[in-house]
């Protein structure tokens, strides 16, 4: 009963894989060339500027990022974006380095100065991702 059935998963997967009629393969005389298009974000940037109490107290630091890259950030309690004005993307604020642990992630609509990562994140945050 079970060869039955594995013989039918194993038949489906090949007729998936290869289509009913078989594969069919061609052979390539040049290599493939994969072009790289500019990406809609190039030039993009956001004013991030980091405090290591809450509330924004004791400034920290302050830098502009680009979207799509995690990058590394001192230990943080609260942050403000572009100045405290809404924006455009996604924030995400993480505990642990190359955006791992437990992150944060708010819409810049609505989310644009968090003044407590000890609420947001469960902690100081050290890495972060802006997603535009």
């Amino acid at each position: 009963m079970y060869g039955i059935r594995l013989f039918s998963i194993i038949a489906m997967v090949v007729i998936l894989a290869f289509g009913i009629r078989g594969a069919t393969f061609e052979k390539r005389q040049s290599p493939v060339v994969i072009t790289k298009t500019p990406s809609a974000n190039a030039g993009k940037t956001t004013k991030l500027e980091l405090f290591s109490g809450l509330d924004y107290k004791n400034p920290t630091q302050t830098m502009k990022i680009t979207p799509n890259v995690c990058i590394s950030i001192p230990s943080s309690l609260s942050a403000k974006m572009n100045d405290a004005t809404p924006g455009i993307g996604f924030f995400m604020f993480c505990t642990k380095p190359n955006c791992m642990g437990t992150c944060a992630l708010r819409s810049r609509s609505h989310w644009w100065n968090p003044n407590s990562f000890i609420n947001d994140a469960n902690g100081p945050v050290v890495s972060v991702k802006w997603f535009a």
